[in-house]
């Protein structure tokens, strides 16, 4: 819970600067221990931007379709898009490895996964 209101701390003070700009209908975000940094899904510019713990922002992910819901496992970065709505599986170096097209849901608001591994 601390990590969470911390962000959300960065989030809304960081979005006041003008010489960050990177954060545009931000919609999820995660911690990312492995690299001690928060991963912001944006909506509305389709990107995912990488916060530090200084607040330093850049652009992680770019050139997603309303990118929505976030989550990582195993070391792995899921983001769900829609139109056209994938479930897009990253490295924690921002590497797509795969898209899933979910041909049969209308929205996909969010992904998590359970103890078992499963999404």
């Amino acid at each position: 819970m601390k990590y969470l209101k911390t962000v959300l701390l960065i989030i809304i003070l960081s979005s006041h600067l003008p010489a960050q700009k990177t954060l545009n209908g931000p919609e999820a975000v995660v911690y990312d221990a492995v690299h001690n940094r928060y991963l912001v899904v944006n909506a509305f510019s389709g990107t995912v931007v990488q916060v530090d713990e200084d607040g330093n922002q850049e652009n992680f992910i770019t050139g997603l379709t309303t990118p929505i819901g976030a989550c990582i496992h195993n070391d792995l970065f899921y983001v769900t898009t829609n139109d056209p709505n994938n479930l897009c599986e990253y490295n924690l170096n921002g590497d797509l490895l795969r898209s899933i097209p979910l041909l049969e849901s209308s929205s996909l608001a969010s992904v998590c996964a359970d103890d078992q591994g499963f999404l």
